[in-house]
Order: structure tokens, then C-alpha cells, then sequence
């Protein structure tokens, strides 16, 4: 099983700065991580998954500025 590290070395290893997430941004997804090592090992059951009405794949690749061949291989289609 892989070493687990404490919230505080993983906020010592990244930089959090003005341009980005911010520390609460960061502890946010660092809980969900847990989360989702405790579902894993069986300490909780369950989760709750928000998936929208629908998706425009089009739209999202253009914003991101990818062609449909970069867009695919991203998301290894």
C-alpha cells in the first residue's frame, strides 16, 4: 500500500499562489482525495456524482482551443 502523506506535506509540496487555487480551494480537494481512499478501502459507503444534463463536447474543445484529434487523445478516445 503506498505511504499516505499528511494534508500539511502535500500543502508544503505545492505552491499556492495568487494566479491559482487558493488554500481552501486546495483543502477542498485534498478532503475529496480522502474520500475517495476511504471508499476504497471500504470506510464509506457510497458517493453522491453530479453529472449534467448533457455536454457539449464541441463547445468545451473549442474553448480549450484543441483540435478533435488532440481533444480525443486528451481523453484517450
Amino acid at each position: 500500500m503506498p505511504r499516505q502523506r499528511s494534508f500539511e506535506s502535500w500543502q508544503r509540496r505545492f505552491v499556492v499562489s495568487d494566479d491559482g487555487m487558493d488554500a481552501q480551494d486546495f483543502a477542498g480537494m485534498i478532503a475529496g482525495l480522502h474520500d475517495v481512499v476511504d471508499w476504497k478501502n471500504g470506510k464509506r459507503k457510497g458517493f453522491v456524482t453530479h453529472v449534467p444534463d448533457s455536454i457539449d463536447a464541441r463547445a468545451t474543445r473549442q474553448a480549450e482551443k484543441m483540435t478533435q484529434v488532440v481533444f480525443c487523445a486528451d481523453l484517450r478516445l
